[in-house]
């Protein structure tokens, strides 16, 4: 489906405690695409945003309203003004789990509100991919920026970083106030793994280490028990690339045996788990 909008917004959603649900859509506009107010929801599926005017002002504007991005594409090069994704007032609120930013301006700000990003690519070439004063978290997704910053934090933004990868060209990959540290946004079960001035990797820590099987009985074949790794956003680990395994020898004789977890791709950790052969 296409619509296009030709005066300032495409969709206005101003239907107080209304949904609205856009699905497979390709919504075109001249300043904003989609407004969310009045407690409205807006759920955006698997759809892509355009601006091919240079009077852009917001791809999508949130104020006193929620709205869910799926897999939801914003593709504005034209307008060096027009930001991405913002939202304005402390009763706004924004759910991004899946999608592409791709801005000469701002790809995300959050003035005031409430800002969640499961995961995404946001990228600007002239400015923040992420710009916040206000409540966010992220639990995935990565934030790259030509010019400045990755990801701006103000002075009195309440951030959560549990699992992301910042980068800048020319800048600092995340810029953080003055007289403050990077740990202090970093949740407590996540690790920075990757610091330099314009990379930066912030990976959350295994949770869980479960053996499908801990006891067997000797039969004269070796052992490989299987094992299922998960984090703390319950996301299951790949072996290969978040780890691998190291079994011990003589695995198929009677005796007590570990099994050494090497975690990869900057977790950075070590782990054994024990089984029995009787």
């Amino acid at each position: 489906d296409y619509i296009k909008g030709t005066s300032d917004y495409t969709i206005y959603n101003a239907s107080k405690n209304g949904n609205l649900t856009i699905e497979s859509t390709t919504l075109q506009g001249n300043k904003t695409v989609i407004y969310s107010l009045q407690n409205s929801t807006t759920t955006i599926n698997n759809s892509d945003i355009e601006i091919p005017s240079t009077t852009g002002e917001n791809a999508i504007k949130v104020t006193n309203g929620t709205i869910t991005l799926n897999n939801t594409k914003i593709n504005i090069t034209s307008s060096t003004n027009c930001i991405g994704l913002t939202l304005t007032d402390q009763n706004s609120k924004a759910i991004i789990n899946s999608g592409q930013f791709i801005l000469k301006n701002i790809a995300i700000n959050n003035e005031k509100g409430t800002l969640i990003v499961n995961d995404g690519k946001f990228l600007s070439t002239n400015n923040y991919a992420l710009k916040t004063n206000s409540n966010t978290t992220i639990n995935g997704g990565s934030f790259y920026s030509n010019s400045t910053s990755g990801i701006q934090i103000t002075n009195n933004a309440n951030v959560l970083l549990n699992h992301l990868f910042a980068s800048s060209s020319n800048n600092s990959a995340i810029n953080i106030p003055q007289n403050q540290t990077i740990n202090k946004y970093i949740a407590k079960t996540s690790t920075l793994t990757q610091e330099s001035n314009k990379q930066i990797a912030i990976m959350s820590n295994p949770k869980s280490k479960s053996l499908k099987q801990a006891t067997f009985t000797y039969d004269g074949k070796v052992k490989n028990p299987n094992v299922t790794i998960t984090n703390y956003l319950n996301k299951k680990l790949t072996p290969g690339t978040d780890y691998k395994l190291v079994y011990q020898s003589g695995r198929k004789n009677v005796g007590n045996y570990f099994i050494q977890i090497i975690y990869l791709n900057n977790y950075k950790y070590l782990h054994q788990k024990h089984y029995i052969l009787k």
